[in-house]
């Protein structure tokens, strides 16, 4: 039996080794393992004369940058404690036994790129499992390991494997220690690597996305959707779209989302969930054509003007069930009309054309009430402009809340320009949430943009 761990020994340290990882995912190791039933008995650990040297062989698989997976063979001899009647045992007094033992076990690496680096010349990783052992004229036994270890690599051709472990037995025997001094050889078939200036990647689908950062590292995407394609076409990609096959909405994760009324605006966006609607509107009708929508409209069939509530000037107004009351609007608003741009303006998260809000608020503020007034002034006297309305918010809560609080802000714009006699079919209205964000400032990134089109 020495001669065959002699030869394994030298035949280990004749092969080249490098560290086992996602380019050599198979490992063999061999060493010398020490086994001691004396430490867990007599809570006195480390007693080297109780030590005996045996052989340890061993076959890893790495599974990912965190994880390798281990099975692993120990033989030899051991001092065994000499047994009275279970569990008592003859105080100091061992017998030497053969040992066959055999475990898997799983491996949690530091150096997974989240700890330490892959290439970590010093490596340490922590391990447990299951195994059982059978010493000779006794029953065989079953155990869990919990054990630490730490893999050296001085060169990228050696790499040196030192292990300690404690084995915890499940039945009717001792727990004991085993630590273990061991040499590995790692190979496999690589995987495709693409070459920059400074390093070396991996980039198994050959997107142009690294496998470390890539979401879908065997599917050729586009670093817009983080190495993901868009199977759907819907602006989300597949590793973060909860529908990948079927186009849907951001605000739903890439699900289609209901519509009651069969408008073309979904429910969560719709004003008028369950009357079919405009989409200008946000899914609201507008029978008389007025640009003023039924639900703020007091003469919904009768086309009028928004300083009078949507009815004619000389109409007398007509109430009808249920009474929809709206704020008193002055016939003409009172703004002082700034310069007409050259060319539209952009929102950017600043300047006149940009409303705050206040966070989780959809309330616009006397304050903003003023910007708006000046792009009403705008589009007043060029009436063949148009405007996009579009609503944001800051990382707080969920995407989902959030795509709704900012298409709500974005009515409560496009409502009050309504109200102040702006025809609302010149208007597109959008709820991106926290999507889009163009400022590390949270407060800039509440708002709503309205932009100016030609």
């Amino acid at each position: 039996m020495k001669k065959i761990f002699t030869l394994l020994l030298v035949a280990s340290l004749s092969l080249a080794a490098i560290a086992q990882n996602e380019s050599h995912k198979w490992a063999v190791g061999a060493g010398i393992s020490a086994t001691d039933f004396s430490g867990p008995i007599t809570k006195s650990y480390f007693d080297f004369d109780n030590y005996k040297g045996a052989g340890r062989i061993f076959v890893g698989r790495y599974i990912n940058p965190s994880f390798n997976a281990k099975l692993d063979f120990t033989f030899g001899k051991v001092w065994y404690p000499t047994i009275t009647a279970y569990p008592d045992v003859v105080a100091d007094v061992y017998q030497l036994k053969h040992i066959y033992d055999a475990g898997i076990n799983i491996e949690y690496k530091f150096n997974n790129g989240y700890i330490f680096k892959e290439s970590a010349v010093v490596a340490p990783y922590i391990h447990t499992g299951f195994g059982f052992n059978s010493i000779v004229d006794y029953d065989v036994n079953t155990y869990v390991p919990f054990g630490i270890g730490l893999n050296i690599r001085p060169a990228d051709w050696l790499t040196i494997n030192i292990q300690s472990t404690y084995k915890l037995n499940i039945d009717n025997s001792y727990d004991y220690t085993q630590h273990s001094a061991s040499l590995v050889y790692n190979f496999g078939k690589g995987k495709k690597e693409t070459k920059t200036e400074d390093t070396e990647v991996s980039d198994s689908d050959s997107d142009g996305v690294p496998d470390l950062i890539d979401e879908c590292p065997f599917a050729a995407g586009t670093a817009e959707f983080f190495g993901c394609p868009d199977s759907d076409g819907d602006g989300l990609g597949d590793s973060r779209d909860n529908c990948p096959q079927e186009a849907g909405s951001m605000d739903n994760k890439g699900c289609p989302m209901a519509d009651s009324d069969g408008d073309g605006v979904s429910d969560d966006k719709d004003s008028c969930p369950n009357v079919k609607g405009d989409k200008r509107y946000a899914g609201c009708p507008d029978t008389d054509g007025d640009g003023i929508v039924d639900k703020y409209d007091k003469c919904p069939e009768l086309a009028g003007v928004a300083s009078n509530n949507g009815c004619p000037k000389d109409a007398v107004e007509v109430v009808t069930t249920p009474t929809v009351t709206t704020p008193a609007v002055p016939t003409t608003p009172v703004v002082s009309t700034p310069t007409t741009p050259s060319s539209p303006l952009v929102g950017t998260g600043a300047g006149t054309n940009s409303v705050f809000f206040a966070s989780g608020s959809d309330l616009v503020s006397a304050t903003e009430k003023k910007k708006i007034d000046q792009v009403l002034a705008i589009l007043e006297a060029n009436p063949n402009y148009k405007v996009k309305i579009k609503g944001y918010t800051d990382e707080a809560g969920d995407e989902y809340s959030n795509v709704n609080l900012s298409l709500r802000r974005a009515q409560n714009v496009w409502k009050y320009m309504s109200e102040k006699g702006f025809n609302g079919s010149r208007a597109e209205l959008y709820g991106y949430g926290e999507y889009f964000q163009q400022s590390p400032k949270l407060s800039e990134n509440r708002r709503v943009d309205i932009e100016i089109i030609k």
